[in-house]
């Protein structure tokens, strides 16, 4: 009777865990077609880099956001340094090294060479996911998003503020700005030499 007792609580036991397991997975399998979808919405790619061993993964959406196929780029820090435009590689490679001496999170912008030649601006956000006893980062983990076309459009708009800011200033017209509140903002050299008006 003991025995049957035994081989029936086991058989339970293993039930219970087979369900859990079961449950569990579910969840994991969940999680991840989450973030895989929040990721595929997003565009970027993600990267884990390990400072101590030097290796670095890749996830294909990296280096697909360049035009490259996982396979075709081998998997090394070199390879990102490699991409790296060359008025911006000393600045990425500082900052990696002083965040990881650093311990901390990082956010900075950078170019990337893609594969037909052409430069895209990244946004890379790295975060610290391993540290040893003594706090020394040994892994990080961060995301790739393709910043391309906003910084384009900032770069237009600025261009666009230059240009009125020129042709207001240097106009033979007389131009002044008023506020809402019916205050006089500012006004343009032809103003100012006409009507002896002080910025």
């Amino acid at each position: 009777a003991v025995v049957i007792s035994l081989l029936a609580t086991a058989l339970v036991l293993s039930w219970v865990y087979a369900l859990i397991q079961s449950r569990l997975q579910r969840l994991i399998q969940d999680s991840e077609q989450r973030l895989s979808s929040a990721l595929e919405a997003s565009g970027g790619g993600i990267w884990e880099y390990d400072p101590p061993t030097g290796r670095v993964w890749f996830d294909p959406r990296w280096f697909g956001m360049l035009g490259y196929d996982a396979d075709e780029l081998p998997q090394e820090y070199a390879t990102w340094a490699g991409l790296l435009h060359p008025e911006d590689r000393e600045m990425a490679e500082e900052a990696v090294r002083r965040h990881v001496a650093e311990g901390t999170d990082f956010k900075l912008e950078f170019r990337l060479r893609a594969k037909d030649g052409s430069w895209r601006w990244i946004q890379s956000n790295g975060t610290i996911l391993e540290r040893d006893g003594l706090g020394r980062v040994l892994r990080l983990v961060g995301i790739h998003l393709d910043v391309t076309s906003s910084r384009t459009t900032e770069e237009v708009i600025r261009e666009s503020a230059r240009r009125y800011h020129f042709l207001y200033e240097k106009s033979p017209s007389i131009s002044l700005v008023i506020g809402l509140d019916g205050r006089l903002r500012d006004v343009n050299g032809s103003f100012v030499s006409l009507l002896g008006y002080e910025k």
